[in-house]
């Protein structure tokens, strides 16, 4: 199985579960979204690292059970999939905090309640719309027990709400495989053409003592006969999650729907290896980076086409190991950045970048060579014969985006305007739009270097500088775009223009 993330990872040919491969990730613009909860995170952060094109919101994505992703697409198609939430959608907590949660959402909070109602539609809205997108929809479950309140609704998390006012329940096997066939229906609706991937989440749950009181869990006895505990409890809810998924593939046959084996992964061809995170001290997380690298290895080695693959590959031994020894040994420079070696590197992978659209790899090649103030084979690649399409998908960028930049409509409207990303769009925009230099307040750049410069006479400031709440910003980044799209729409009252 041939490396394609960053970082280490255990390779074991002991035990070797073959899944059928497919060729579904064609390209780095195939459309991914991911439902779950923390393992179903951690997949999407890996994905939007290397570059795919993966969304994952929290506050609407992180679902631990079929039962509360169901009841939010429920919800949704309801009302002809234009999400509207009232007050009793919220939980006003007990707890004297004053904050009410959303029981559909996890985590999702506020003393205003209108204020929360409008983030709650606003992050549904973006779901819907990936949903829409998406070639593949990825969904793993993490257990079958859930959160009911006293007065029978729902909860995805308990999230400050008292012991006393609600009940843990559990699900059976057919009623999880009404809500997954219920699901994929709802999503249908959506979307008539995606690959929908099923997976049992590998992490441990242990929801009573979680829930009552987290230290009891390293003085239980697991060596005592108890149905109760909550190991047994685990392994009961994997299997019931097992079965639905096994039934639900089989009733809709015609469908294409995979299941992907995550946990088998995890409990038998990692045997050896596996250990409990030692970030998490829990004892119920699994080893974090090293067991789902594994694991998102495997799926990629599955189902991306040999040229992403050859990518992807080129990626980690080529640019991101050289970098991390670059850092670790100074004099690894004088070999990195050498000419010669540049043009021997890039020259036999430059076609598959541009037919895989690996747009987020050519700009890390563009600032590698730039560091190293090579700005003339910079120019040579951008517009030898090999690059002459992304020269042209450039030109058409550009054009598109000033004329979104100089519409004034845009202006029309109290709000201070920020770029975010200080690179080559964003002095291309300054030079060239007639509209946005007058309105612009500032460039947001995470570079420590960058920060309190100026270009073109605009300061460039930082991320976190609390003047960019109540704003429009124009994401311009190629590198990292999703990631930092993702962290914008968590911030209060901002409107991005995303121009990629």
């Amino acid at each position: 199985m041939e490396s394609l993330v960053p970082g280490e990872f255990t390779n074991t040919n002991n035990i070797n579960i073959k899944i059928e491969k497919k060729s579904l990730i064609t390209s780095f613009d195939t459309h991914i979204i991911t439902f779950g909860s923390c393992f179903a995170q951690h997949i999407h952060n890996t994905f939007v690292k290397i570059g795919l094109n993966s969304f994952y919101c929290t506050h609407g994505n992180f679902h631990y059970t079929a039962k509360s992703l169901h009841a939010l697409l429920k919800k949704w198609s309801q009302n002809n999939f234009v999400p509207k939430y009232t007050k009793d959608d919220f939980y006003l907590l007990n707890d004297g905090s004053g904050l009410y949660v959303s029981l559909y959402h996890y985590n999702l909070k506020d003393k205003n309640i209108n204020e929360l109602i409008q983030k709650a539609e606003i992050y549904d809205n973006k779901i819907i719309k990936n949903i829409q997108q998406a070639n593949l929809i990825f969904l793993t479950l993490g257990n079958a027990t859930y959160i009911q309140l006293n007065d029978g609704r729902l909860v995805n998390k308990v999230s400050g709400i008292l012991k006393s006012e609600y009940t843990i329940k559990y699900s059976s096997t057919e009623e999880i495989t009404i809500e997954l066939m219920e699901i994929y229906t709802i999503m249908r609706l959506l979307n008539k053409n995606f690959t929908f991937f099923l997976t049992v989440s590998p992490q441990r749950y242990n929801w009573e003592t979680a829930l009552e009181n987290k230290d009891t869990i390293y003085s239980e006895s697991i060596g005592q006969q108890n149905t109760d505990h909550w190991i047994v409890k685990n392994n009961l809810d994997k299997a019931k999650l097992r079965i639905a998924i096994d039934t639900t593939i089989k009733k809709l046959k015609e469908h294409e729907i995979i299941y992907f084996p995550s946990y088998d992964i995890v409990i038998d061809e990692l045997r050896q290896f596996e250990t409990f995170s030692s970030d998490i001290d829990d004892l119920l997380h699994v080893n974090f980076p090293k067991t789902s690298n594994y694991v998102i290895n495997k799926f990629l080695n599955t189902y991306c086409s040999e040229d992403v693959k050859k990518v992807l590959s080129f990626y980690r031994k080529e640019i991101i190991i050289k970098e991390k020894l670059k850092r670790k040994l100074e004099h690894f420079k004088n070999t990195f950045n050498i000419s010669n070696d540049i043009k021997e590197l890039i020259s036999p992978i430059s076609e598959l970048l541009v037919k895989t659209k690996a747009l987020h790899i050519i700009n890390h090649l563009y600032r590698i060579l730039s560091e190293y103030k090579q700005e003339k084979i910079v120019e040579k690649l951008l517009y030898n014969s090999n690059f002459k399409q992304i020269s042209k998908n450039k030109e058409i960028l550009i054009n598109k985006v000033l004329k979104i930049i100089d519409s004034p409509n845009l202006y029309n409207k109290n709000k201070s305007i920020y770029i975010y990303g200080a690179g080559e769009i964003a002095k291309i925009l300054l030079e060239k739009s007639k509209l946005l230099m007058p309105n612009i307040k500032g460039i947001i750049d995470s570079e420590p270097k960058k920060i309190g410069t100026y270009l073109y006479g605009v300061k460039i400031i930082s991320p976190t500088d609390s003047v960019i709440h109540d704003s429009i910003i124009i994401l311009t980044l190629l590198n990292d775009n999703r990631k930092v799209y993702s962290e914008l729409v968590m911030t209060k009252n901002i409107e991005i223009i995303n121009i990629l």
